[in-house]
């Protein structure tokens, strides 16, 4: 106090403005001189109020979240240390500026939909009725948005993964409304359906396969693999076979 700072020995607020000596020091303040009514950080919170919120009179957002410390304390009563306050994914600036909604509430319509995915998928957050609602079906494909959001689906898209086959059809073929090919074997689920092939003959599921032999020439009509070279085949009627990802 007395080498460094100049400060009293007997006083713990040397310059009588409420702030302590300590915190003035600890926040690049000067504790000889009264700035209670000072703003370092231009926020909109004067020194004294920083104390008293426990914020950084040197920073004015120090959550980087958009909003500087006077709009959280003062306006919208959000967390200045925080820059999701209800932790919805949606930070407090994209609440109260953008969207509208409560950035203490990670539902702010209360319809069971979070405001993030409302809001990634084009539903109104502060809407809980008709098509924005948990029973709403903007997108018509008799899933309403509650189901929707456990599936994953787009309520504004009936066919998610743009495979050709509507969400409600995927799950009548068990196929995978989130992505276009649920087999992994090159062909589409709506083409296969469509064309009577089974969506999930490939080998991206379970069917008690013995043996899958990769062809990987690319090219010919002799068949090897990347197992032993004793596995070898060829193309019967090989006129007009395409190879398609290294397959015929």
């Amino acid at each position: 106090e007395a080498d460094v700072y100049g400060t009293s020995l007997l006083l713990a607020d040397t310059d009588g403005d409420q702030m302590p000596d300590a915190w003035e020091v600890a926040n690049g303040l000067d504790a000889r001189t009264a700035n209670a009514d000072g703003d370092a950080d231009s926020d909109g919170l004067v020194n004294l109020q920083e104390l008293l919120h426990g914020t950084d009179p040197q920073q004015a957002d120090p959550d980087g979240d958009g909003l500087n410390d006077g709009a959280e304390v003062l306006t919208y009563g959000t967390n200045p240390w925080d820059a999701d306050s209800d932790d919805d994914g949606l930070n407090d600036q994209a609440e109260v500026l953008v969207h509208g909604t409560d950035p203490w509430m990670a539902d702010t319509d209360e319809d069971q939909l979070p405001d993030l995915w409302e809001v990634n998928t084009g539903l109104d957050p502060l809407s809980a009725t008709g098509g924005n609602g948990f029973t709403g079906d903007p997108d018509g494909d008799t899933l309403n948005n509650g189901r929707e959001f456990e599936l994953g689906t787009q309520p504004l898209l009936a066919d998610t993964d743009g495979d050709g086959l509507p969400d409600p059809e995927e799950l009548a073929q068990a196929t995978d409304p989130l992505n276009a090919d649920t087999d992994f074997d090159g062909l589409p689920d709506g083409w296969e359906v469509a064309h009577q092939f089974q969506p999930l003959s490939g080998m991206g599921t379970d069917l008690d396969l013995r043996c899958w032999l990769r062809f990987d020439e690319g090219a010919g009509t002799v068949l090897s693999n990347s197992a032993p070279t004793a596995f070898l085949a060829g193309i019967p009627s090989a006129t007009g076979t395409v190879w398609t990802n290294g397959v015929s």
